[in-house]
């Protein structure tokens, strides 16, 4: 028997979204897409005589990259086709190329790997065999066709089904709040190692005789304890954000997430942790703590929010690293409330949600960077926000503790749900890379047990895959059974949880088979 290691065309399919992101998706198996160019940049080299009569390279230059291009042929149909539509609106979308070496190729989610071309506009329409009035003796008419090129931005994005690893949080047997990556990435050179997008990555932890943080430097295979840590002990620690202070140095900035009788602190370290945190005390309210993973948001060191627990719900902002705050000003939240998560797509445009355990939600949103916040039209649901990721000035998805996934096109104006294809006892957290690419997590019970579980689309929310664990968490869940997602890329998604069977907290890394 021939094992299939290869694709060949007759395994590939054309998908179309005509009306964008998180719309229907339209297979055309009736059509050819031959081959998809993505120029990188062209390399320039600078040389230099040596006194040998040689040359040496003296500096290597890359060009930027160009449009992403492609053709699609199809045989001209009677009925207006969905690419005809397309180029009469003069609008892009996003087209999809996806290989599968069994099953039906009019299921999306059926895919060994597939390719997104993103924002593909037409540029151009061919037509051949239009019309023939000579003909030879026996000669056969050819079929009439229609070619129509794209651009599309680049780069071309692949991606693959995924698989799931567990990695050891060292010791840890409290539950992982929070996770963020402090990678930027390079290329081995003057500036150092070759570094990947999650390569340096933080854990936070809630607080066990002492609070606890952890980091790895190659992507998670070791987890190691900061050498301090910034809180007392017991005290757990929420939230955690990475970001560059000058040339070589990453700020950590976490959040206290315990009442401790005093105001609000968080604490900072330019060091990794290895000697002693710079602590910061955030207003002046008693008792004030942030209340889960998302509760900081940093774009870079001059906008970074921060957003508060029950019976609070500040939103504060820092211009200066973290060490000084300014309460913004956040409407009052009703009795037992608080802010849970907050994020900004830019400086302008932001977004917290929250509200409490029983029946009421949170739902804020700002358009000037926090300086006016407001409540939402309208609200997702009437119950806690765990996460949310705003896309631009009108789209934005939210996790709900109650296991629902909704999404807006207008700023909060309406809401609409989002079925996932297993339904979650309750989610946690969302994560993007762009307009295609989300994850969510959380966990499912099924039977009397409860199991780590996470989402992912690949075109922008209209259709879902899930991973669920089969090794069920070892405690009952506190949290959201998986607290905290980050997405390195399409293809590699951490997400940190709760206790596992064995008796250690792990961090689960879902990526494709054989990276």
């Amino acid at each position: 028997m021939t094992i299939q290691s290869y694709f060949d065309e007759g395994m590939g399919v054309v998908w179309v979204q005509p009306d964008g992101p998180n719309t229907a998706m339209h297979a055309l198996l009736c059509v050819d897409l031959d081959g998809v160019t993505e120029p990188q940049g062209d390399v320039s080299l600078q040389l230099c005589r040596q006194a040998d009569r040689t040359w040496a390279t003296v500096l290597q230059s890359q060009g930027t990259p160009s449009q992403v291009t492609f053709d699609v042929v199809a045989t001209k149909a009677i009925q207006r086709s969905w690419l005809q539509r397309q180029l009469e609106r003069r609008c892009p979308m996003p087209v999809y190329v996806q290989h599968s070496t069994c099953g039906r190729h009019d299921v999306f989610l059926n895919y060994d790997a597939g390719e997104l071309m993103e924002s593909a506009t037409i540029t151009s329409k061919a037509k051949g065999n239009m019309a023939k009035g000579r003909a030879g003796e026996g000669e056969t008419p050819a079929p009439t066709t229609e070619t129509f090129s794209f651009a599309a931005h680049t780069p071309a994005y692949e991606y693959y089904p995924l698989t799931t690893t567990v990695q050891e949080c060292a010791t840890e047997d409290e539950p992982l709040r929070d996770i963020v990556s402090c990678s930027t990435p390079q290329c081995q050179g003057a500036c150092g190692a070759l570094v990947d997008p999650c390569d340096s990555m933080q854990v936070v932890a809630d607080g066990t005789g002492i609070a606890d943080g952890y980091a790895t430097a190659n992507g998670g295979a070791l987890w190691t304890a900061w050498t301090s840590q910034p809180f007392a002990a017991t005290e757990d620690i929420a939230s955690v954000v990475c970001f560059d202070i000058d040339r070589t140095t990453k700020r950590i900035l976490v959040a206290r997430g315990t009442a401790d009788g005093g105001p609000m602190d968080v604490a900072y370290s330019d060091n990794g942790g290895a000697t002693a945190w710079t602590p910061v005390a955030v207003g002046a309210l008693t008792d004030e703590y942030a209340m889960h993973g998302g509760a900081l948001w940093a774009l870079d060191y001059r906008h970074i929010w921060l957003v508060t627990g029950i019976d609070f719900a500040n939103v504060y902002f820092s211009a200066d690293g973290g060490a000084t705050w300014t309460d913004q000003g956040a409407p009052a939240p009703l009795a037992s409330q608080g802010l849970m998560c907050v994020h900004f797509v830019d400086v302008n445009y932001g977004m917290a949600v929250g509200g409490n355990a029983a029946v009421t939600g949170l739902y804020l949103e700002t358009q000037d960077g926090g300086a006016h916040w407001s409540a939402m039209a309208a609200q997702p649901a009437a119950t806690l926000g765990t996460g949310v990721r705003v896309l631009d000035a009108y789209r934005a998805w939210v996790t709900l503790a109650a296991g629902t996934l909704h999404y807006t096109n207008d700023w909060a104006a309406t809401w609409n749900a989002r079925a996932l294809p297993v339904t979650p006892t309750a989610l946690g957290d969302i994560d993007n890379v762009n307009d295609h690419f989300i994850s969510v997590v959380g966990h499912e019970t099924v039977g009397a047990a409860t199991y780590p579980i996470m989402y992912r689309t690949v075109n922008g929310g209209m259709d879902w895959e899930y991973y669920l664990h089969g090794t069920a968490f070892s405690e009952t869940v506190e949290y959201y059974g998986l607290n905290s997602v980050i997405m390195c890329g399409p293809n590699v998604v951490y997400a940190v949880g709760e206790e596992l069977l064995g008796g250690v907290s792990a961090v689960l890394l879902y990526q494709p088979a054989g990276w």
